[in-house]
């Protein structure tokens, strides 16, 4: 097996690390994967089902309709301030 082929079993694996000098390395051992067939410790990723992207990708949806509201408000709050200042310049003017 070349170390290609082990490298691409080993991206698969939990344990895998990767080091800048030796890339993937063994996280178990430290050292290159060094088995023939198959890993007696291989311990393979779990990934993350589809339906959870879903949920997470309509969870920014509906948080991109706010937008609007969000600037509305803003802008409302700022115009109360903006008044309140203005009476109360003119309160202590007179």
């Amino acid at each position: 097996m070349t170390k290609v082929e082990r490298d691409k079993i080993c991206k698969t694996c939990k344990n895998h690390i990767i080091d800048e000098r030796y890339g993937i390395l063994c996280g178990l051992t430290n050292n290159i994967p060094n088995f023939q067939d198959q890993c007696k410790d291989f311990n393979k990723v779990v990934e993350i089902t589809p339906v959870f992207r879903k949920t997470s990708r309509s969870i920014h949806k509906k948080n991109e309709k706010k937008g609007f509201k969000s600037f509305l408000g803003a802008g409302i709050s700022l115009w109360l301030i903006f008044k309140l200042i203005m009476l109360l310049i003119k309160f202590f003017n007179k």
